[in-house]
């Protein structure tokens, strides 16, 4: 079996690093710049009925209710909330507690979930949000936040504007880095794909014709029955000897 030819490779893998430098690049971009798309969701109030998707996302303790709870706490319902625009999803994983003369609190527990790319979502990071509990009349919280397989993104970048806990709150926005491998290296392949098209596409397509009409794929010189081009030395496939056709 005939090896490829060795520039054959190195512009391959300069394709496919190419290709993922800007996989990447794109999946950022997003991330930090796409906006919001519309909010859906469902709460569940019964463990029993609680997906396993979620399940397998949520702390132990979340399902654990009415007798469950965390420093005082009893989660009573648990649910999802999910945003989806262009290249971009958010998934909110939350618990709604209540404690003995507290309000309830809606925004107590978070997790959200940040997916980003384009054509398929190749990146993702996930992190804890937590509000402290609110007494009655004492006013609004402050959320902390910390992202897991992400980092937050620079100041220019607008924030996500949430329903959390039946109002707005705003929450930086992270850079994912965590690979979701198949469509990360679908992606890979795409614009890899693109930027042979784009840059490397019309060459092939000029060798193919030239090649076509029994001439030299490098100079387009004809032909005859030599190995090499007797123009420019390039080599080539032996053909029959015939009269080249002209130039278009």
């Amino acid at each position: 079996m005939k090896r490829p030819p060795r520039r054959t490779i190195i512009k391959a893998a300069a394709l496919l690093l190419l290709g993922a430098t800007l996989n990447v690049a794109m999946a950022w971009g997003l991330a930090i710049w796409s906006p919001i798309g519309p909010q859906w969701g469902q709460a569940f109030y019964d463990a029993a009925s609680v997906p396993l998707e979620f399940r397998a996302r949520v702390p132990a303790e979340w399902l654990q209710w009415p007798s469950g709870s965390d420093e005082g706490r009893v989660f009573h319902s648990v649910g999802t909330d999910r945003w989806d625009s262009f290249g971009l999803r958010m998934l909110r994983l939350y618990a709604r507690t209540s404690r003995p003369g507290v309000m309830e609190v809606g925004d107590a527990e978070h997790i959200c979930v940040v997916q980003c790319g384009w054509p398929f979502l190749a990146l993702q990071t996930e992190g804890m949000v937590q509000w402290p509990s609110r007494v009655i009349g004492a006013g609004s919280s402050t959320p902390t936040i910390s992202w897991v397989g992400g980092m937050h993104a620079p100041m220019f970048a607008s924030p996500l504007n949430l329903d959390l806990s039946y109002s707005t709150r705003s929450i930086v926005r992270p850079i994912p880095w965590r690979v979701a491998p198949i469509a990360f290296t679908i992606n890979t392949l795409f614009y890899a794909g693109v930027l042979w098209m784009v840059f490397l596409g019309p060459f092939a397509l000029r060798r193919m014709s030239r090649r076509r009409r029994h001439r030299c794929a490098a100079c387009n010189y004809p032909v005859g029955t030599n190995q090499r081009c007797t123009e420019c030395g390039s080599p080539h496939a032996v053909t029959p000897h015939k009269e080249a056709t002209s130039c278009p």
